[in-house]
């Protein structure tokens, strides 16, 4: 197997290796064991897991996969203007360049966020999402690059409410399963960060009259509709998942419990379940899915983590909430967005923002330029400084991965 996925191209088996080996921190997963193999063979052998994820992502031609890395790991991304591909697909429809807007600040490096804008191929309508990694970018970026390819082929045959949203569940699955395959690989021949990864993924799909929107974590949407007097008034169109939320936690409470310890609180606004993940959806995130990527004998100077003591999972689900809505002319934008928009402001604000904005390009850049004002004054620092902060530790420590999708309704309904 290793010789038909590598042999045929030094340039490839070079790429893989000079990528490993020179950004181990920057790819997330690796950390290098205590008798690492030297042989070209068995060196294959451990990047194997990482290989056929990245082959599932952006196949195998000669010299891609490294120019790719090297494109990932960069992460430098201007701030309030247009995002280009480091973070997003190489290609947009022009119809989704006429209708979709999409800005993103990096502060971690490289940048965890991940975006899609899609127009479908198999049935009329097109789709948008924001991918919100955590402990890595690994996840969010296989979603990005698959899961919209899998919702397509699903909603051929899809016409009702229904058909659609078991549709958008078969695609999330689906991107699950193949996650999952990846990463106990990964994780079972030594690289452990594998089961700490994943993303939240937000998805809405339009198709003529209907939106739909599915859920599966802490990003957020908002419906900007027109009321009779031309103000815009705010349509929450999805629940955000996460341990903060107190029907959350009794949920949890109720599922499990003998786990006294289901969800730690460090603070009001700080909760996670098990201790470990704030989120109670999300792609990936195996370790509080899977006791095979819980338990271990591993020791911790090799990236392990400590394993829960009692493990009655899965904790968490991939499952989407998906909800259906019908849209009226009235309806102006549908803006998504990570959690490090809505970290600084509540989706009712919006409205007020964005006041007097008609075009998706102007909505976008005053919603970050509005929510790094709000980080300025809470934290004290200057809006210069925040702008030359580079992304990594320092800028990470003042705001988090912030992306923007807007796009415009307006003659959308019929």
């Amino acid at each position: 197997m290793f010789r038909k996925s590598f042999s045929h191209s030094s340039k490839l088996w070079g790429s893989a290796k000079k990528f490993m080996t020179a950004n181990t921190r920057a790819f997330g997963f690796y950390s290098k064991p205590k008798g690492f193999p030297s042989s070209k063979l068995n060196y294959l052998k451990y990047l194997a897991p990482f290989a056929l994820m990245a082959g599932a992502v952006y196949g195998t031609s000669e010299g891609k996969l490294g120019k790719t890395f090297a494109r990932l790991a960069s992460g430098v991304i201007p701030v309030h203007k247009e995002v280009k591909a480091e973070c997003g697909p190489t290609q947009q429809p022009d119809l989704m360049k006429s209708r979709v807007n999409i800005i993103q600040l990096p502060a971690n490096h490289p940048c965890e966020d991940r975006f899609d804008a899609h127009q479908l191929r198999h049935s009329k309508g097109y789709s948008v999402a924001v991918y919100d990694g955590h402990g890595g970018w690994q996840i969010s970026e296989y979603a990005m690059a698959n899961l919209t390819n899998y919702l397509d082929k699903h909603l051929e045959k899809a016409t009702t409410d229904e058909q659609i949203k078991e549709a958008i569940t078969k695609a999330y699955d689906q991107v699950e399963q193949e996650c999952f395959e990846r990463c106990k690989g990964a994780f079972e021949m030594g690289f452990p960060k594998a089961a700490y990864v994943g993303a939240c993924a937000l998805v809405s799909v339009i198709k003529g009259n209907k939106l739909y929107v599915a859920q599966a974590g802490d990003s957020e949407a908002v419906l900007i509709r027109r009321k009779e007097g031309g103000e815009f008034e705010s349509i929450k169109v999805c629940k955000a998942y996460t341990c903060n939320d107190p029907d959350e936690q009794k949920r949890l409470k109720a599922e499990f419990p003998k786990e006294p310890s289901i969800v730690k609180c460090r603070s009001p606004t700080a909760c996670y379940v098990k201790g470990s993940l704030m989120p109670s959806r999300a792609l990936g995130d195996f370790r509080l899915k899977h006791k095979e990527l819980n338990f271990h004998n591993k020791s911790p100077e090799y990236g392990y983590r400590q394993p829960f003591r009692v493990h009655d999972g899965p904790y968490i689900t991939h499952k989407p909430d998906i909800r259906a809505f019908d849209l009226t002319k009235d309806d102006a934008f549908l803006i998504l967005a990570s959690d490090g928009l809505w970290d600084e402001m509540k989706v009712e604000e919006v409205p007020e923002v964005i006041k007097g904005k008609n075009h998706q390009k102007e909505v976008g850049e005053i919603l970050l330029n509005e929510c790094l004002n709000r980080v300025s004054q809470e934290r004290g620092y200057s809006r210069d400084y925040i702008s030359h902060l580079r992304a990594g530790p320092e800028r990470r420590n003042v705001v988090d991965d912030i992306t923007i999708v807007v796009v415009d309704l307006q003659n959308q309904a019929q």
